[in-house]
């Protein structure tokens, strides 16, 4: 009993140390998946001790159609050295036609042992890394159809407050598109000499996000004249004036 305690246990270790040698910068997609010129890059880092090897695997169970078939990464297999990172891409594809919408698929990195190259009695042999690796599979949304942020993106409500010495912002971001998009926000004084940047966040297709932003480079605020929403890439999205 205590012998399979103990293999649990080791079991356990080994799951748990190998899934925190797993990291990934981004969980989002939120580009165009019909449209060749759409893409995300993507670094996998590997904290772990051990060369690691990913498989990257496109799945819909949840679509009527098939996005393995119109998604494509590149490259395809994965090689993280230890304590090191490796990058992938994401790509559409202008010759999809999809309805205009969101979809959702499953971004999954497979492992793939790594051959290791070991001397036994004085003779070179070739053996697999073994051991329990995470697969980690990573839910994630795409759209179809064209998107015009610059109308579909609004500000519902914004007000300035003083609290504590400094500028409490309050606001409620409108995504009137059926596509999701990270968001940021910058303040500007009326010459644009000034400026407080802000992160507001991911924001759904067809939701609404409410905000609480704290000022550091304002004092007062009816020295803020102009707002501007913008994502780090696509630039400024949306301009307000207050």
């Amino acid at each position: 009993m205590y012998v399979k305690i103990f293999g649990l246990l080791m079991l356990y270790l080994v799951v748990f140390f190998n899934s925190l040698a797993f990291r990934i910068d981004d969980i989002n997609f939120d580009q165009r998946i019909d449209d060749s010129s759409s893409y995300k890059e993507y670094k996998v880092f590997n904290d772990g001790m051990n060369k690691v090897r990913y498989k990257v695997v496109i799945s819909s169970p949840n679509e009527d159609i098939d996005l393995s078939k119109i998604l494509t990464a590149y490259p395809k297999i994965v090689t993280v050295d230890p304590k090191s990172y490796a990058s992938f891409k994401l790509f559409g594809n202008s010759k999809a036609k999809l309805e205009k919408r969101e979809y959702s698929f499953n971004l999954n990195l497979m492992p793939i042992v790594v051959p290791t190259l070991q001397k036994n009695e004085g003779k070179k042999t070739i053996r697999g890394n073994a051991g329990v690796v995470i697969s980690p599979t990573i839910t994630m949304t795409g759209y179809g159809g064209e998107v015009d942020l610059s109308k579909d993106i609004n500000i519902g409500s914004i007000e300035f407050k003083k609290e504590k010495n400094r500028i409490k912002v309050e606001m409620e971001v409108e995504n009137g598109s059926h596509s999701a998009i990270e968001l940021a926000v910058k303040f500007y004084n009326k010459s644009k000499t000034k400026l407080d940047t802000r992160l507001i966040g991911r924001v759904g297709g067809l939701k609404k996000k409410k905000v609480e932003i704290f000022l550091e480079n304002f004092d007062k605020e009816e020295d803020i004249k102009t707002v501007i929403l913008y994502n780090t890439n696509l630039g400024d999205i949306k301009e307000f004036a207050i």
